[in-house]
C-alpha cells in the first residue's frame, strides 16, 4: 500500500509541474538518473526479538549500493532561472556490519524508498537542494 500511495503521490507532485509549466513556456525541464553509492553514519540500532530479548547498540551499515539491486536516483526538475521544482526518488539499502551475538544477518536489502518534492537553487555553478518527502520501506 504505501509504494502506490508514493507513486500516487509522485504522479500528482509531476502532474502539477508539468500544469505549471504550461503555464510558463519559459520553464526548462530536466530529467537526471544517478547510480552510486553512499555513505552511512553510524546510528542507533534497537532490536528487540522474542527469543533473544532487546538490544541496542551503535549499529555499522554498508549499503553496497553497486550490487543488484542497485543504489539510484531519478529525478525530475522543472527550472525557471537559477531555481527549480523537483520531484525525486531516492532507492537505498542497508546491510548490519557488526551485528550481535544471535543475530546471523540483518538488512534492508529490498530497500527503501524516499520520495521528495525539493526545491533547488543554482549557486555559483553549485545547485543546493532542499527536500520533503515520505520514506517507504521495504524490509
Amino acid at each position: 500500500m504505501g509504494v502506490v500511495r508514493s507513486v500516487t503521490l509522485s504522479a500528482a507532485l509531476i502532474a502539477l509541474l508539468v500544469e505549471q509549466a504550461e503555464a510558463q513556456p519559459q520553464a526548462l525541464w530536466s530529467a537526471d538518473l544517478l547510480i552510486g553509492d553512499a555513505y552511512n553514519f553510524y546510528s542507533r540500532t534497537h532490536i528487540a526479538h522474542g527469543t533473544l530479548g532487546e538490544r541496542s547498540f551503535d549499529g555499522n551499515y554498508e549499503t553496497r549500493g553497486l550490487e543488484g539491486p542497485l543504489h539510484y536516483v531519478l529525478r525530475v526538475s522543472r527550472w525557471r532561472d537559477d531555481r527549480a521544482w523537483e520531484v525525486q526518488l531516492l532507492h537505498h539499502k542497508l546491510y548490519l556490519e557488526n551485528r550481535p551475538a544471535g543475530a546471523d544477518s540483518l538488512s534492508v536489502s529490498h530497500g527503501f524508498n524516499i520520495v521528495t518534492l525539493n526545491r533547488a537553487f543554482e549557486l555559483n555553478r553549485s545547485v543546493i537542494r532542499i527536500g520533503l518527502g515520505p520514506v517507504v520501506a521495504h524490509t
